[in-house]
């Protein structure tokens, strides 16, 4: 069974019975920390379709937010549609000090380093580079798998098949104190970029996106507040379990949109994904509606964690030309006095933005005369890498967060300007059996809106589906009754026949 190391640094503030998801040579593991404090690493890759689980604290499980696959602490499967265990790693062996056992993080590690006696100053300095930047809880960003529109036609059958709804009424999750700190985040990170823009520093392409539209996302941040009030959260249907549990279905179907076409709105794909998973389970008129508001609020919560990648990288990257600065001072003084100045950074993994830009700043020198390149490619190498593959992946990752900004930049824009009630229209099932058995499709838009209010009202009145209801009102229509008016069905939704 492989074994899977870690740094300090990554393995965050877990606790015992605690989990989460950490960076692992770039990449993501899930890990949890047992009651007697080993950790363990799974991968974080859900065996159904391969969308990325996350960790449920309330129900202490691996969830799937696309599909409501859940997976035990263990990896081992709950509830489908998944069906395989996710792989293991093994042990995590937590990288501090080679002489001493594992290390507790948290409340837990200093109590730990007074029992064994060990000098925490060096690794201090470490996590205060990787998670002391006021981004601390830093979120993988909304991106899986790329699919073709067939590839999400049949997710979205899977989906509408895994996802179950909550039976409690009232049962919701508020959104709003989730949008007002990634509001939060958003401002501050614009702030840190444009004074960077002032001081004329370099910018990667998705921080100046970011810097250039950000009156587009501020906009759009006051257009989701007033255009969602609790009022009519409240009444869209919840999911039950999983790592949604508790927020709308809508948002569920959206998340899954946004994360397999990478942040990019793409109307076609959208009514196609919708019509899929219409195949199995309908979706109510207010769902339909409250589509490009949802999807707003996923492009909102990416853009946020993308922006907080950004500043946290930018911020690695001034750390380490202040540190190669230092270095290049030092001239041709001895090997010890360099040691001396790179001991704060402990034997932790080196984050990779750091690393790379402490690359590009030594890589000219000779490493007879600045024995910190020397110190640098050792330590990479102890980490099982090389320079090539460090800056490879580093650009890698760079390069997919400058496409993802500029989509989802480019994908406000288009939701703002796109025809929503045409595609409502266009998607749901309840304008589909109007338009078929009856002159619904010539009669005005405000003809056709009342209709729709009518058929809601009567759903949730009833406890019957919005489709059952306009099936029943076709079927009165069609029962030639002696009024020739009850020929049509706006004569039992709006008229004296109801």
């Amino acid at each position: 069974m492989e074994s899977l190391r870690v740094s300090l640094s990554d393995a965050g503030d877990l606790e015992p019975g605690q989990a989460g998801i950490v960076s692992v040579d770039g990449s993501a593991a899930a890990v949890h920390r047992d009651p007697s404090g080993a950790m363990h690493g799974l991968s974080p890759t859900c065996t159904h379709l391969g969308c990325g689980v996350q960790w449920n604290d309330a129900e202490n499980t691996w969830d799937c937010p696309c599909h409501g696959s859940r997976f035990d602490i263990d990896g081992k499967v709950l509830t489908g549609p998944a069906t395989e265990s996710l792989p293991t790693f093994g042990d995590v062996v937590v990288v501090v000090a080679d002489s001493h056992p594992t290390p507790r993080t948290g409340t837990k590690l200093e109590a730990w380093a007074r029992h064994v006696g060990c000098d925490l100053s060096p690794y201090r300095a470490l996590v205060t580079l990787n998670r002391g930047s006021g981004f601390e809880a830093m979120e993988e960003p909304i991106r899986a798998e790329l699919f073709s529109v067939e590839r999400l036609e049949e997710h979205a059958r899977s989906l509408a098949e895994s996802q179950e709804l909550s039976g409690r009424p009232g049962r919701f999750r508020l959104i709003s104190k989730r949008l007002a700190d990634n509001g939060e985040v958003l401002l501050t990170s614009y702030r840190e970029l444009s004074k960077a823009i002032r001081e004329e520093a370099l910018l990667t392409p998705a921080a100046e996106w970011l810097v250039d539209n950000f009156h587009l996302v501020e906009s759009q941040l006051r257009e989701i507040r007033e255009n969602l009030p609790a009022s009519y959260y409240r009444e869209l249907p919840k999911l039950d379990g999983g790592h949604l549990d508790g927020y709308p279905r809508v948002y569920g179907i959206a998340w899954a949109y946004i994360a397999h076409l990478d942040s990019r709105f793409d109307s076609e794909a959208l009514a196609r994904f919708v019509g899929a998973y219409q195949q199995v389970e309908p979706l109510s008129i207010g769902e339909l509606w409250a589509l490009p508001i949802t999807l707003r609020l996923i492009l909102i919560e990416n853009l946020r964690r993308l922006a907080e990648t950004i500043v946290w990288a930018r911020r690695l990257r001034r750390e380490a030309d202040a540190v190669a600065d230092g270095l290049l001072a030092l001239g041709g003084r001895s090997a010890e006095d360099t040691t001396a100045a790179l001991s704060r950074f402990g034997p932790g993994r080196l984050p990779q933005p750091f690393a790379v830009q402490l690359l590009q700043r030594l890589r000219d020198q000779d490493p007879a005369t600045t024995p910190g390149l020397t110190w640098l490619l050792d330590r990479l190498n102890a980490e099982g890498t090389t320079p090539d593959d460090v800056v490879s992946e580093t650009h890698r990752r760079q390069a997919a967060t400058n496409v993802t900004v500029r989509n989802i930049v480019t994908s406000l824009r288009e939701i703002n300007f796109f025809d929503w009630a045409g595609f409502v229209e266009e998607v749901s099932l309840v304008d589909a059996a109007l338009r078929e058995e009856s002159s619904y499709g010539e009669m005005s838009f405000a003809t056709r809106d009342q209709y729709r209010h009518a058929i809601e009202e009567l759903s949730k009145g009833s406890n019957t589906s919005e489709l059952d209801v306009a099936r029943a009102t076709l079927g009165l229509a069609r029962a030639q009754l002696p009024d020739r008016r009850q020929s049509e069905p706006g004569f039992f939704l709006i008229g004296e026949g109801r």
